[in-house]
């Protein structure tokens, strides 16, 4: 009877897991962001452009275990530009991402130095940002 029991228990953390998300973990820190009324760093023409207008922002976790950015979303998204910036404004990385929906894209930020650091995210013509800080925690 005991066996029943933690499978059960175990059928439900798994059950929770999956319903809320993998990257929701106790090492995992949600991103908040912030949507700006103009770029603060910008491209030769001064404007960014993302998918179609009408999709959500993806939801982006910060693992503080694994030191991983984890994004998400519930709908297909080409072409997201995303960038990690330092606190003097210098861009670390920089990459167009495909966020397939219930799969997980990940940005490995392991190599960053304790910090405050950035992530940009340019989408529908708008510039959202939010903040990380490895080791930090």
């Amino acid at each position: 009877m005991k066996k029943i029991n933690l499978r059960i228990c175990v059928f439900a953390m798994f059950s929770c897991l999956f319903s809320f998300g993998l990257a929701q973990s106790l090492d995992s820190i949600p991103i908040p962001f912030t949507m700006l009324n103009g770029d603060i760093i910008g491209d030769s023409h001064g404007r960014h452009r993302g998918p179609a207008l009408n999709q959500p922002l993806p939801v982006v976790y910060y693992d503080t275990t694994e030191e991983f950015l984890y994004f998400e979303s519930e709908e297909l998204i080409n072409g997201l530009s995303v960038q990690i910036v330092d606190e003097s404004g210098v861009i670390i990385e920089e990459q167009i991402m495909t966020i397939q929906p219930d799969v997980y894209t990940t940005i490995d930020v392991s190599n960053l130095s304790e910090g405050l650091y950035f992530i940009i995210i340019y989408m529908n013509g708008r510039t959202y940002i939010g903040e990380f800080e490895p080791g930090g925690i």
